[in-house]
């Protein structure tokens, strides 16, 4: 099923997300999404990101920390849409 999505979806359509605004939570000591890349998607796509990272969290941020990872979520649906730089979430 996941092969015949990539040879039928266009990618280039949904890749960016569009124009809607992006709320990001990184994991902070995630070993795939180094410090120094925390900006990737700031720098590509501008002012529409917003980033969040959360303190003593890996890439299983979601299923070992369900609770932080949703703090990421209220922060977002209480937020003015104006974008900030990487925040902390503890």
């Amino acid at each position: 099923m996941q092969v015949e999505c990539v040879h039928q979806a266009d990618v280039g359509r949904y890749w960016g997300a569009g124009s809607a605004p992006v709320f990001e939570v990184i994991a902070a000591l995630d070993p795939f999404h180094q410090r120094n890349e925390w900006a990737d998607l700031r720098t590509r796509y501008g002012e529409r990101i917003t980033s969040a990272a959360i303190n003593d969290a890996s890439h299983a941020l979601v299923p070992e920390q369900p609770r932080r990872g949703r703090r990421g979520d209220r922060r977002l649906s209480t937020r003015s849409p104006s974008p900030q730089s990487v925040g902390t979430l503890m």
